[in-house]
C-alpha cells in the first residue's frame, strides 16, 4: 500500500511539466463513497482505496463498499489541503467550507441540529432534531399552535398570566408559545418569565441574513367589554434561531419585548373567579 501511495505523488514545483490533476478532477477522486460529497477531514480510506469522509467515518467502522477496515489517509488529507478543496455543509446551509474546517463549521453552523428542551405537551430531554424538521417537531410532538400570516394580516391570542403580589408567580418559565409561517418561513415566538418582567422575542428558522429581513409587531390591549380602550404596541427585530434560542438578559437588550408585571394588572382582566391572581390580555401580532 505504501508503494502505491508513493507512486501517486507528484511535485507541485513541476506542475507545469507534469500531468497534475485539476481541482475538479481531484475533488471527484476524493469524493466520499457514502455521502458523495467532497471528503471532509479527517479523510479515511479502506484497504482497496475507497474514500470515506470524516463525517461518515464516525458512523461506520468498515468500508460501505467492500467492508474492509478504514484508516485516515495521509495522502488524501495532504492533497485536500494543498488544493483547498471545498465541501458542502452536511447541515444543508449554502456555505462551501474547506474540508479541514467542516467539523468546526458544523459546531457553529446556523443550520445545525436543534437540541430541543421544550416542555409544552410532551417533554423533550436534550432531544436532537434536524434543523429543517424542528418546526414540524414543535407542531406534532409539543402541540404548539401554528398560524399562517400574509402581508397585513395578524394573529390574536388571549394568554393568561399569574401574579404573586407585584411580581410574576412562576419565574423561570420559558419556551415557544406560537409559530407563525409566512412565505414559507417559520417564525418562533419565545417567552421567558422573570420575577418582574415577561420577555417575548421572535426567531426565524434560518440564518442572520434571513433574520435581518424581518421584524415582528406586537400589540397588547385591554380584554373587556369596557368602553375604555387601552393598548400598547412594540416593533422589534427578528433574530436567528441558534443565536437566541435561549433567553440571555445581556444579549437580549433591545431585541425583546419586556412587559412589567404592573402592565398585567393595568391591561389584564380577571375572568377566573377561583383565581384572583390570573389575568388575561389581548395579544395581536404579526411578522413584517
Amino acid at each position: 500500500m505504501e508503494n502505491s501511495r508513493n507512486e501517486g505523488r507528484f511535485d507541485l514545483k513541476d506542475n507545469e511539466k507534469s500531468d497534475a490533476p485539476s481541482t475538479p478532477a481531484l475533488s471527484e477522486a476524493l469524493e466520499c463513497t457514502i455521502c458523495l460529497d467532497s471528503a471532509a477531514s479527517p479523510i479515511n480510506e479502506c484497504e482497496n482505496g475507497h474514500v470515506v469522509c470524516g463525517i461518515c467515518a464516525e458512523k461506520i467502522t468498515n468500508c460501505g463498499l467492500c467492508k474492509t477496515n478504514l484508516q485516515v489517509s495521509v495522502l488524501a488529507e495532504r492533497l485536500s489541503r494543498q488544493f483547498n478543496l471545498k465541501c458542502s455543509c452536511p447541515n444543508g446551509c449554502v456555505a462551501k467550507i474547506a474540508g479541514a474546517d467542516v467539523k468546526n463549521h458544523m459546531e457553529i453552523c446556523e443550520y445545525r441540529d436543534v437540541i430541543c428542551q421544550e416542555q409544552w405537551g410532551n417533554e423533550c430531554d436534550q432531544y436532537q432534531i434536524p434543523f429543517q424538521k424542528f418546526a414540524m417537531h414543535l407542531q406534532v410532538w409539543h402541540e404548539i399552535a401554528f398560524d399562517e400570516v400574509d402581508d397585513g394580516s395578524y394573529v390574536t391570542q388571549n394568554p393568561s398570566f399569574t401574579l404573586a403580589g407585584d411580581n410574576f408567580a412562576r419565574p423561570g418559565d420559558t419556551g415557544i408559545f406560537r409559530v407563525l409561517t409566512k412565505h414559507g418561513k417559520f417564525f418562533f415566538f419565545h417567552f421567558h418569565t422573570g420575577i418582574h418582567f415577561e420577555s417575548i422575542w421572535v426567531t426565524v428558522l434560518g440564518n442572520r441574513d434571513e433574520a435581518e429581513k424581518h421584524y415582528f409587531h406586537l400589540k397588547i390591549s385591554h380584554d373587556s367589554d369596557s368602553k375604555t380602550k387601552m393598548e400598547q404596541s412594540y416593533t422589534m427585530p427578528v433574530l436567528a434561531y441558534h443565536d437566541h434560542s435561549k433567553f440571555n438578559p445581556e444579549t437580549m437588550k433591545g431585541k425583546c419585548v419586556s412587559i412589567p408585571a404592573c402592565v398585567m394588572t393595568q391591561f389584564g382582566v380577571n375572568k377566573d373567579l377561583r383565581d384572583a391572581n390570573k389575568f388575561y390580555l389581548n395579544f395581536t401580532y404579526t411578522i413584517v
